[in-house]
């Protein structure tokens, strides 16, 4: 999809107000209040519910929330906004400007906080402010810059009153580094992937002299006065305040991502993380022992919205694109998978090889497609396609190689998968699986290009998917008999300029 930026300054800002229809009333007797009179940040937080869960909650005409709004504040406190409903969050967040981990949130001056919850109770209606940067695009390709680099991470093991996160520091340190011959985890598994570019890195040992001790990316905090009857926001707080008065550093400035492994009984769900952010947050062992909730929910952290299938407000079919980690999670130790189409287009690791068919430009692809476990620095044909629309949402196109670090794909495999998404495949936005094709399958879209479909065909598959991509009618093109056939792909704007050639005789 095209549009144009107006220019904007470096530090302009552009604010809007919620509806009050989007606000749920809150009752707030026999609550511990204070006046809460800080601006925060608003976080969009992402919650992942086993598929089981799911089934329940469905059964019993419930549906589960998955997405909520959090309130971090310069402090480092953090407080829930339940008055921030699915329908605030849809309008504001999804269909609207606004970004989560960029949009400052202001309140009036009646505003409470309960602090027993750690919760905001909202009389009016808070004020959303979008911090507005200019865009940052790689030269010629009119996109974000790929999702790279070093991060740290800093991995928090919880001791309660009537509880603790059960797998020692040693378990968990190898669960999400391989320190000690974990073949699959948060470390390898984004390094493989990203072909070495997106590395996630223990934080390393940080001594505090008191009471606290950071042993290569671990933590241990002792909470005697906090259970399981709090909100984990509570106990959030509570950690985030205990390790600021040891290392004078606040979580965020000691790694780049944390991540809080919750005993059995804090949270609802299996995980969930802050969108744009620095935080994620486990039940347990989902923490450390399975691999796939690690780059789902870190997955979260970098801008990736879920991968679904079908119709994605319905149920978990949020999830139900499970070709790639931002689908389901699953309960096993080894988890060998990548990401979908889509989300290889937003983290920008094949962006080399990545090309755009759109109706204005580049109108023909045909050739080869490579997997995302080959080299991109060695790979001189597409790993990726974008097919873009003139408006709406664009479609995204990668061959689902199942082999080597996405040997243990869900779904689609060896084939052509075909996925659709918002906001140019560039930042947070849900996704959803439009179709997987098998050699001689083919795929048409509806009339989104200019008024004309394209048309997706799959030659063949091997160890690469060869296909054709044409917008509106495929132009016939004829080889010469005497001359042997290029291995190159062939790209073309149009039809031919001149007439075919005469048959042979």
């Amino acid at each position: 999809m095209k549009f144009s930026l107006l220019a904007l300054s470096h530090l302009a800002f552009a604010a809007t107000k919620a509806t009050a229809s989007h606000l749920r009333t809150n009752e707030h007797s026999s609550r511990n209040l204070r006046k809460f009179d800080e601006s925060c940040t608003a976080v969009l937080v992402d919650t992942q519910y086993e598929p089981e869960e799911n089934t329940v909650s469905l059964a019993l005409g419930k549906e589960r929330d998955d997405l909520s709004i959090e309130c971090l504040t310069p402090s480092g406190k953090v407080y829930q906004v339940p008055s921030a409903d699915k329908a605030f969050i849809k309008k504001n967040f999804i269909d609207g400007d606004f970004v989560s981990g960029e949009t400052t949130m202001v309140f009036g001056e009646s505003i409470q906080m309960d602090i027993s919850k750690s919760e905001l109770v909202l009389n009016s209606i808070p004020t959303l402010i979008k911090n507005t940067f200019p865009v940052k695009v790689e030269s010629g390709k009119g996109r974000k810059l790929a999702v790279i680099g070093d991060r740290t991470v800093l991995a928090v093991r919880i001791v309660l009153s009537d509880g603790e996160t059960t797998a020692s520091e040693d378990t968990i340190r190898d669960g999400i580094f391989g320190t000690n011959g974990d073949p699959v985890n948060l470390q390898t598994q984004y390094s493989n992937c990203s072909h070495g570019q997106l590395n996630f890195n223990s934080v390393g040992d940080l001594v505090s002299g008191n009471t606290l001790t950071i042993n290569d990316g671990v933590l241990t905090v002792n909470l005697p006065n906090s259970s399981k009857n709090d909100s984990d926001t509570s106990i959030r707080n509570v950690i985030n305040s205990l390790i600021n008065s040891e290392f004078g550093l606040q979580p965020y400035q000691i790694a780049n991502h944390v991540m809080y492994c919750m005993p059995t009984g804090v949270i609802s769900g299996i995980a969930f993380a802050g969108v744009n952010s620095w935080y994620s947050v486990y039940r347990n062992e989902w923490c450390h022992q399975y691999s796939a909730v690690q780059l789902h929910e870190i997955g979260h952290n970098i801008g990736l919205g879920h991968s679904g299938e079908g119709n994605i407000s319905v149920g978990s079919n949020q999830y139900r694109d499970q070709s790639g980690n931002m689908g389901f999670s699953y309960s096993q130790d080894d988890t060998y998978m990548c990401f979908n189409s889509a989300k290889s287009w937003q983290l920008g690791w094949y962006s080399t090889n990545a090309i755009t068919i759109d109706a204005g430009g580049v109108r023909v692809y045909e050739g080869d497609v490579a997997g995302v476990v080959e080299d991109p620095s060695t790979v001189n044909v597409p790993q990726v396609i974008k097919l873009n629309t003139p408006f709406g949402d664009d479609f995204f196109l990668n061959f689902n190689l199942r082999s080597g670090f996405n040997s243990g794909t869900k779904e689609g495999a060896d084939q052509v998968m075909i996925t659709t998404t918002g906001n140019e495949g560039n930042s947070y936005s849900p996704s959803v699986l439009l179709a997987k094709l098998s050699a001689g399958g083919s795929w048409t879209s509806d009339s989104v290009f200019n008024g004309e479909d394209v048309t997706v065909t799959v030659n063949s598959i091997g160890a690469r998917a060869n296909i054709k991509i044409c917008v509106g009618t495929c132009p016939v093109m004829t080889v010469s008999p005497t001359v042997s056939p290029s291995a190159s792909p062939v790209a073309s704007t149009g039809s031919p300029t001149s007439s075919p050639s005469t048959s042979p005789t």
